[in-house]
Formats: C-alpha cells, structure tokens, sequence
C-alpha cells in the first residue's frame, strides 16, 4: 500500500499544483478563439450564400420586367423603360442597363471589336484601330 499511496499523494498535488491549472487555462484559452471563428465564419458563409442568392433573385426580376420593354423599345420610346425601371427598382436598388451600339455609325462606316481592340472601316476605305496602348488609322 505504500507505493500506491505515494502515487496517490502525488497524483494530489499534481492537481492542485500551479501548473495543471496553467495548463488547462491555456488549453481553454487556446481552444475557445478557435471554436468561435470557426461558428462566426459557418454564419459568414451562411448569410453569403443567402445574400447572392436574394440578389440572383431580385436580378431575374429586374430582367423579367424589363425584356419586353426594350424589344419594344424602339415602338415604345425610353418612357416606358424609365416606368418600368421605377416600378423594378426596389428601395436602395441601382438598375443600369449597358447597350452594345450598333455595328453601323451614323456616317456609313462598320465598327466592330477584333481581339479586343475597336476597329472602324470608315466608307471611304480608312480603317482605324484602338486598343489599349496604340490607336491609328490607315
């Protein structure tokens, strides 16, 4: 009994010791950052995913009610599209419509994208390009 009670009494005073109790503070101080930031960042990716899901949404809307308007919109005219944009466009909602011009200028002339610079064949033969660091014509 003598080397269990030994193991015993230091079994004791390892728990009441300084260093057990620095120990699990540590650990505990450790562990509960990390099991926070890990929820917080589950409710992040949660709140995204509704987030670009309500803005898919409220996208497909906005294009629903506004198709018909611009197929018409030459027979219409732009008042039309501007009610149909008021009556889209929730509080605090931003609609802005890009429209590719038409390939042919005023003057006659072709304009067209090639590789990704503007090119425009006036009528006359002249062809002039535009691209991000050069622009000429020939």
């Amino acid at each position: 009994m003598g080397a269990s009670n030994r193991v015993g009494l230091a079994l004791s005073r390892f728990g009441h010791s300084f260093s057990l109790k620095l120990t699990l503070l540590t650990i505990v101080l450790l562990t509960v950052p990390v099991a926070l930031y890990w929820q917080f960042r589950r409710y992040e990716d949660e709140q995204a995913v509704v987030l670009r899901n309500a803005l898919e949404q409220t996208s497909r809307l906005i294009t629903a009610i506004v198709r018909p308007h611009l197929a018409n919109f030459p027979s219409e005219g732009p008042q039309a599209l501007r009610d149909a944009l008021a009556r889209a466009a929730v509080a605090g909602t931003s609609v802005k419509i890009l429209l590719q011009p038409a390939a042919d200028s005023s003057r006659g002339g072709q304009a067209k994208t090639k590789n990704g610079k503007g090119v425009y064949k006036a009528p006359n033969g002249t062809t002039c390009v535009k691209g991000t660091h050069n622009q000429g014509c020939k």
